[in-house]
């Protein structure tokens, strides 16, 4: 297990659900409310997904990024490397210990441990859809909340069908995790589909996301993850039947040539929760804490420190668009 750098802030650890919980702490104290960060699944915890992001957002805030189960340096507590899943990974409605269901019932039981009181959240992917759910479920506990690239928006599978069917055979998605451990293939599959940039992935990167592949069994929380939520018509998770019910403020991030998940589900969400505000970041991909950093701390900032009463400007905050921000045409 590899601890983040101290530039990252201090590391603690508690006790959850059964799993040795990791997250960083950085920031002042006493700085306004506490901000919480969410990762998402995939490609490593709280340490990658914000290296960038995260000693911005503290120069200002008290600021808590939590490692799920599975990732960061909360990965090898989490589970016994050399087996199989096992009855007690399972939730009692028997879903996945790597599922939202599950990463719910672990961030409402950090925030009890740590009485951290009404936090503003920002969350990232599948984070953004665990938060998401938690504002609904416990209003009073979200001051703020930031969604970006977000999970769970809506309910059809943006994945095509060939793919899908690969995933659902045993062996194939294994075989996928390892070949992603060949610098090569690992530098080309972020840069068409994750960053979906031209720009070559800078060395440090490529080499952080590569340290976190190469980890044994890394690849269980994601297939485990998806192989509970990804059905073949419909995900599991989708909260857009919900979305008028979230009472806190709320911003939307999207890079706009997001093939992940794309911006047009933000822009739909952004209508329907009440008092949303829209924030499209063009020629980014789906990893936009690592791609436009210093953006996405400039606009969060923005965001979290306007008035309590304030309603947020509804006009599509955007740094401009490209052709490929409303589309919702699956990748080929």
């Amino acid at each position: 297990m590899t601890l983040p750098s101290a530039a990252l802030g201090v590391s603690g650890w508690l006790e959850l659900l059964g799993s040795r919980c990791h997250y960083l702490e950085s920031g002042t104290a006493n700085s306004g409310p506490p901000l919480l960060l969410l990762h998402g699944t995939g490609l490593g915890g709280a340490a990658l997904t914000y290296a960038e992001l995260l000693p911005r957002l503290a120069r200002h805030r008290h600021v808590f990024a939590l490692d799920w189960p599975g990732y960061g340096a909360s990965g090898d507590d989490t589970f016994d490397a050399n087996s199989r899943p096992s009855k007690e990974e399972e939730s009692d409605d028997g879903e996945s210990a790597y599922s939202v269901a599950r990463y719910r019932r672990y961030l409402a039981a950090f925030l009890e441990r740590l009485a951290l009181g009404p936090v503003d959240i920002v969350a990232f992917s599948m984070g953004a859809a665990v938060a998401l759910h938690h504002a609904l479920a416990h209003p009073a506990q979200v001051r703020r909340l930031v969604l970006i690239d977000a999970y769970g928006l809506a309910g059809e599978v943006y994945v095509p069908l060939l793919p899908r069917a690969l995933a659902s055979t045993p062996r194939f998605p294994g075989l996928l995790w390892r070949a992603l451990r060949r610098r090569w293939f690992l530098r080309a599959v972020l840069q068409s589909f994750v960053f979906t940039s031209r720009h070559p992935i800078p060395d440090d990167l490529l080499t952080a996301v590569q340290s976190e592949v190469v980890r044994p069994q890394s690849e269980r929380p994601l297939l485990s993850f998806l192989g509970d939520d990804l059905g073949w018509w419909r995900l599991r998770t989708d909260l857009s039947d919900r979305l008028a019910d979230v009472t806190a403020p709320t911003l939307l991030i999207h890079g706009s040539r997001d093939l992940i998940t794309p911006a047009s589900r933000s822009r739909r969400a952004a209508r329907r929760i009440p008092r949303a505000e829209l924030f499209i970041v063009p020629h980014c991909g789906h990893w936009t804490p690592r791609q436009a950093p210093a953006t996405l701390a400039e606009a969060i900032e923005r965001f979290l420190q306007q008035p309590s009463g304030e309603t947020p400007d509804m006009s599509e905050d955007t740094y401009g668009q490209d052709e490929h921000t409303n589309s919702e045409q699956p990748y080929i």
